[in-house]
């Protein structure tokens, strides 16, 4: 995930100024991660950075949780405690959530589903 060369404080800041310190760790948490607020973020590994990206979803307000591949830097219980975190999010807070992912065991968990395929063409076949 993208980070800004701050703390990791002032980066979920960016997305919840007026959150308390107790938000942003509890954000942090449900995310799968577990680090000082005080880091700085670019320190972090890209496991690290892709869930402080996914906490920002815990603390926005939008409706709507846009997420690419949130789950590809991370090891199978990581992603099942952040998929379970997710759907608590979703429901609790009556947000709609949009996942983009190659995982098909993750993706068979989702309430609706659209899979894109490619179109094959006669070039494709050759």
């Amino acid at each position: 995930g993208d980070v800004l060369s701050a703390t990791v404080a002032e980066n979920l800041h960016l997305i919840a100024p007026e959150a308390s310190t107790a938000q942003l760790t509890t954000a942090l948490l449900s995310a799968q991660l577990n680090v000082d607020l005080d880091a700085q973020a670019k320190t972090l590994s890209g496991g690290e950075r892709q869930r402080l990206s996914i906490a920002r979803a815990f603390l926005s307000s939008a409706s709507v949780i846009l997420l690419d591949e949130p789950t590809s830097a991370l090891d199978a219980e990581k992603t099942t405690r952040l998929i379970t975190e997710l759907e608590r999010l979703a429901r609790e807070q009556e947000k709609t959530i949009v996942m983009v992912t190659h995982d098909k065991t993750l993706a068979s968990n989702a309430a609706t589903q659209l899979k894109l395929t490619r179109p094959t063409t006669t070039e494709d076949r050759l």
